[in-house]
């Protein structure tokens, strides 16, 4: 049976951000610092979502790429929820972050688009049997380096394959370390 890839939109409530003046020395730079408004509304955020028989997970490239669901078709079980609201916190580049889900995260700084959009491509292979998967990519703002993410979901197997990229732009020695956090967890 063949794997499935399809882009749909989440609607979920969230605390808005409040920018606040761009500032050179700040560490968000280039990007303009964030703080919690205090408010919220819903929001539509785009997710593609990889699925087979056994299993549907859906990644948001506009919070960053993270994987805000997991859910395993034969036992009707969730294994990773989306939330039902997002809610700013402190902390991060930028003053404020966003943590839900399975997040990419790169040391010893956040990555400045942790509750952004990254650039994104799906790819259904044509065969009956082909496998399906979905590339995310960021250049990261203030540092010499970008990260390229491929998660493939093949027909006959709940695993979700994932493979990282993270590469050096520079002549110089660079590091940077990466992980990923789960739901929240540091």
């Amino acid at each position: 049976m063949r794997a499935d890839i399809y882009e749909d939109l989440w609607e979920v409530e969230a605390e808005t951000f409040q920018t606040l003046p761009p500032d050179a020395g700040h560490t968000a730079y280039p990007y303009v610092p964030l703080a919690a408004s205090g408010s919220a509304q819903m929001v539509s955020l785009r997710t593609v979502v990889l699925e087979n028989q056994w299993t549907r997970i859906t990644v948001c490239p506009d919070l960053g790429g993270a994987i805000i669901g997991w859910q395993d078709l034969r036992t009707e079980e969730a294994i990773l929820t989306a939330p039902k609201r997002l809610q700013p916190e402190a902390g991060g580049p930028r003053g404020t972050t966003v943590r839900a889900g399975i997040q990419w995260q790169t040391w010893p700084d956040e990555r400045r688009l942790m509750t952004g959009r990254v650039d994104f491509r799906i790819h259904a292979d044509e065969s009956e049997d082909g496998a399906v998967a979905v590339y995310l990519h960021e250049h990261l703002a203030g540092v010499a380096a970008q990260w390229t993410a491929c998660l493939t979901l093949e027909p006959d197997s709940a695993a979700l394959r994932v493979e990282v990229r993270l590469q050096n732009l520079s002549l110089l020695p660079l590091r940077l370390d990466s992980g990923f956090s789960v739901a929240g967890a540091r």
